[in-house]
């Protein structure tokens, strides 16, 4: 089992050493899909220790397992803990990428994505706009173009804002453009 696993290279190994991030990290993705959410961020938070301790707080290893324990907290209703890491994810990524590279482009999304569904629409849209002046500096038309498009239409309408037609309209300029 991936408990057992997990116990062998800490009996092996020790309590900290880095050869148990994979176990880990399996354990705590089986324990989520079963639907064990406490154990599974149990699971996702040692390992994410462990890569504090050998990688430092601020190191991009562990900005897949905090969205698997933010996957976790939504699914127990934990949104203020969610939220933190949320944040905490935007902040590793900010210190590691430059604002036009597409790993922060990725992390503004989606920490953007998150205010809308959690109805902070002032915060979500700025986010977008910021997305849309660092994709216009690059020089592909890209799906992510068409999609940031759709999705501050959507944040428009949600907040019963005017130019909501506008954005969509851009979308699909964009996407007429482009095909």
């Amino acid at each position: 089992s991936l408990r057992e696993a997990v116990d062998q290279v800490s009996a092996f190994y020790g309590q900290a050493h880095p050869g148990l991030y994979a176990p880990l990290q399996q354990l705590g993705l089986a324990l989520q899909r079963d639907g064990r959410h406490a154990a599974a961020i149990d699971s996702f938070r040692r390992m994410q220790s462990l890569v504090h301790r050998d990688a430092g707080v601020y190191s991009t290893l562990q900005a897949q397992r905090i969205e698997h324990i933010i996957r976790s907290q939504v699914a127990q209703q934990q949104f203020v803990a969610a939220d933190q890491q949320q944040k905490f994810l935007y902040s590793i990524m900010s210190r590691e990428h430059a604002s036009a590279e597409s790993e922060m482009s990725a992390a503004r999304r989606r920490l953007a994505d998150w205010y809308r569904d959690t109805y902070r629409y002032d915060e979500a849209l700025k986010l977008y706009e910021e997305s849309h002046h660092y994709l216009s500096l690059q020089d592909d038309k890209t799906l992510a173009h068409t999609s940031l498009f759709l999705a501050e239409a959507e944040t428009l309408h949600l907040s019963s804002r005017c130019c909501a037609s506008g954005a969509l309209k851009q979308a699909i300029e964009h996407v007429t453009a482009t095909t």
